[in-house]
């Protein structure tokens, strides 16, 4: 089993950005009926070739609620499995927001569990190359949440400097 633990910063306050990370999940389930497509360039220099390899999977995204009542963190349980056939992981795990030091700034966190797939093989995989092209993949999911929020929340920033 693999752990996965990843942050990103999203210049957004705390206290507005759930709203768009909310907005993000609704986006994926409802209009894209919870499928994304994680990609990975995976450099592959240490297997001795001299080139990168894009990775691209289709997976089904579950979101659901995961945050105890009063806790500080807004956190929500993430799962993903891969759609069709290959040996790809599935995924469990949560997302979700703290607080930054700097108030117009806020922390968007991931932490979960993988299995590599395979088995034995699978195992000596991950542990060579598996481990890293699992962290790249979370490190641009992660991206990908963030400036979807930060452009959601600029929009809405820019209509409220409008109508102000």
């Amino acid at each position: 089993m693999g752990n996965i633990h990843e942050r990103r910063c999203v210049g957004i306050p705390f206290e507005h950005a759930s709203e768009y990370l909310d907005r993000y999940m609704h986006d994926v389930i409802w209009d894209g009926a919870g499928h994304l497509v994680l990609s990975v360039v995976v450099p592959v220099e240490r297997l001795g070739f001299d080139r990168r390899i894009e990775i691209s999977k289709a997976v089904t995204v579950r979101f659901s609620p995961a945050t105890e009542d009063g806790s500080a963190d807004h956190m929500t349980a993430i799962s993903w499995e891969p759609e069709g056939r290959g040996p790809f992981p599935q995924f469990n795990g949560c997302i979700g927001l703290q607080p930054d030091q700097l108030p117009e700034h806020c922390q968007l966190v991931l932490d979960g569990e993988y299995d590599p797939p395979l088995g034995i093989a699978g195992d000596v995989f991950d542990a060579i190359v598996g481990k890293h092209i699992a962290r790249m993949t979370i490190r641009n999911l992660l991206d990908e949440i963030a400036i979807s929020m930060e452009m959601s929340y600029a929009s809405s920033e820019r209509v409220v400097s409008a109508n102000g």
